[in-house]
């Protein structure tokens, strides 16, 4: 016989019973637990060193961001891209492989593109692969939070 659960009991509520969750539920909570723990620790016990660079007035072209760490990936937390004109913009890893939507993104004079803080991390790049952004002019000025998985 199962466990019945009372859903809203101070207004006559209803019963319902725990076989009808899924074990979808439990699954879908333990891979974001899983994914927690794999931000807040590597390995048993080396917690990650959230760290931040920042790039002045870029030039057009493909402007290395963060450098590659070898066997490690470069997990971007937090992004954020200021233009002085119009623009198109990519975010890539230096194989390139396209990190983030279709790979292109239009900035108008004086607009922003922010990717607020995730502490899961909103992409990684290829293992030993450095982030890079493409643009298609210069004045583009940048800053990125990101963790080294």
């Amino acid at each position: 016989m199962a466990d019945n659960i009372t859903l809203n009991a101070g207004s006559g509520g209803s019963d319902l019973d725990t076989t009808d969750v899924g074990g979808d539920v439990h699954v879908q909570h333990v891979a974001a637990l899983e994914r927690m723990g794999e931000l807040l620790q590597v390995g048993v016990a080396a917690p990650l060193t959230v760290k931040r660079a920042t790039g002045g007035r870029l030039d057009a072209g493909t402007i290395n961001l963060v450098a590659l760490v070898a066997t490690k990936q470069i997990r971007v937390l937090s992004l954020v891209i200021n233009s002085e004109s119009t623009a198109t913009f990519a975010i890539q890893d230096t194989t390139p492989t396209n990190l983030f939507g279709t790979g292109v993104a239009i900035l108008v004079p004086g607009g922003h593109f922010t990717l607020p803080y995730n502490p899961h991390g909103w992409f990684d790049t290829t293992v030993s692969q450095g982030l890079d952004i493409v643009s298609t002019v210069e004045g583009f000025i940048t800053a990125v939070i990101y963790c080294e998985v």
